[in-house]
């Protein structure tokens, strides 16, 4: 049992929340039996909610009863009884006994307050009970079968019966993710405690990593044989239930760089500026502010990196770069300060906690981190952006020290970044910030320049609205972006 603390409740204050109900179907008889109790003078057991929120876990035909009762009171001030008395009934706000649970991390609302209503004269039914099981896998996937059959007493195999979908669903998600992030070269231990981030309750260890990883590479193995027959990727992956993009890179497998690009219809641009109409909707999560193209990225790879090769990612942000490099054959670990659904992409804060680890084992630093001043609103809290001009160039200038002492010699950088001032003209009131900063920051930072690559945003990208605008006052649109490419 969580928490608790005992009080009362003012009744309008109660918060009945469907998602924390564990009941399926009221029944209304019962609350009207309830109502005409509270007439007579019952007294009924304090209802549950959650602490701090307010949030009803048990005790809703209760609180409904005392909803009735006190409705019944409002239309009626006094009533006469039989003597030609007359007894004054409560007041609309009543507050009633009630107690404060804290509900434990480990069990959804429902659960929870399954446990209360067991105790209840009034029973779960089959389809509650069903209902609980689902709500509370759904909310903590893989999680074990402990706490559900302690919580409602029924037994393995009908539970098993109750989450059969959900299970084989969570399975397929979960292995799907064991061969991501192993293709992307991480450790079985890494994946393990990866694993146990996302879903705490699964139980997943080493072992079980690994023997996953085989099992599953047989099923691939099947998948390659329909892959060699002709059948298309994409439908290999819908049949299976598989990541169109795993489905991808297990038919890349053992292809040159070169037939990789031309597999995944990306025309190599053997030129120091390079244009992409958009980014390519396979890779990242879509519609991420400043979404860097896959394309260019696919480009980077395969000019400044061979197929093995460990690529570090700082600041994933929508995860573009370990999308790409596993279409590549690249292994990568990417991390960004905002907590990620994805299971590839770490939070780790680059601001305050400083290169990871890993980051000796990289090849490439492929860094394309937020721009200055520039779409604040779409990044979170802590976001380099936000800082002012001297900081913003300070963090890079430590960054790059940092970063330049961590890795191994020839390790290579490639820096995505665009230049910035106020006015984007000559009338700017503050300095700007030029690739040629950045570049004296590497510089003095040990880094030996290599070349740089323009990779200007396209025109159409630009609203034309934004466009007049700028025309009316002098001033110019940003469209270009560079890649500094610098060696350890």
């Amino acid at each position: 049992m969580g928490k608790v603390r005992e009080g009362t409740i003012t009744l309008t204050d109660i918060v009945i929340d469907e998602t924390y109900l564990a009941r399926c179907k009221p029944t209304t008889r019962v609350i009207e039996e309830y109502a005409e109790a509270m007439i007579n003078g019952a007294v009924f057991p304090p209802i549950i909610v959650e602490d701090g929120t307010n949030k009803l876990i048990s005790g809703y035909h209760r609180t409904k009863a005392y909803l009735k009762y006190a409705e019944m009171c409002g239309a009626r001030d006094v009533v006469e009884d039989q003597q030609g008395q007359f007894d004054l009934w409560p007041a609309p706000d009543i507050e009633i006994a009630c107690e404060f649970h804290t509900i434990p991390e480990d069990q959804s609302p429902k659960l929870y307050g399954y446990g209360f209503n067991k105790k209840n004269s009034l029973r779960a039914t089959a389809e509650d009970t069903k209902m609980v099981c689902i709500d509370q896998y759904t909310q903590f996937p893989g999680c074990t079968f402990k706490l559900l059959i302690d919580s409602t007493g029924l037994s393995e195999p009908t539970i098993r019966k109750y989450l059969g979908a959900l299970m084989t669903e969570f399975e397929d998600t979960r292995n799907a993710a064991i061969q991501r992030l192993a293709r992307l070269g991480w450790t079985q231990e890494e994946i393990a405690e990866a694993l146990c981030r996302k879903w705490p309750e699964g139980g997943i260890d080493r072992s079980h990593v690994s023997r996953i990883l085989c099992e599953t590479e047989k099923v691939l193995d099947l998948h390659k044989t329909d892959l060699s027959r002709g059948i298309a990727p994409e439908t290999i992956a819908k049949r299976a239930g598989l990541p169109p993009l795993l489905v991808l890179a297990l038919a890349l497998e053992g292809k040159s760089d070169q037939d990789r690009l031309k597999a995944l219809d990306i025309t190599l641009q053997p030129y120091d500026v390079l244009h992409f109409q958009g980014s390519d909707d396979r890779f990242g999560t879509e519609k991420y502010p400043g979404q860097i193209p896959g394309q260019l990225i696919a480009h980077l790879l395969y000019w400044f990196t061979k197929q093995g090769d460990t690529v570090i990612d700082p600041m994933a942000g929508g995860g573009t770069i370990p999308d790409v490099c596993l279409a590549m054959g690249r292994e990568c670990y990417a991390y960004d300060i905002n907590s990620s659904e994805r299971i590839d992409i770490l939070v780790h804060n680059l601001a305050t906690d400083g290169w990871p680890e890993r980051t000796r084992k990289a090849n490439l630093i492929l860094w394309d981190p937020p721009y200055f001043d520039k779409k604040d609103d779409g990044y979170p809290e802590g976001s380099i952006s936000r800082l002012e001009r001297n900081a913003y160039l300070d963090f890079f200038k430590n960054a790059f020290t940092e970063a330049k002492h961590l890795v191994k010699r020839h390790t290579k950088l490639a820096f995505v970044m665009s230049d910035w001032n106020e006015a984007h003209d000559a009338k700017a009131q503050r300095p700007g910030i030029y690739l040629w900063d950045y570049a004296d920051l590497l510089r003095q930072a040990g880094w030996e320049l290599r070349e740089h690559l323009q990779v200007p945003l396209s025109t159409q990208q630009v609203h034309p609205d934004i466009v007049q605008k700028f025309r009316a006052s002098g001033r110019r649109a940003r469209l270009e972006r560079y890649v500094l490419i610098a060696e350890a």
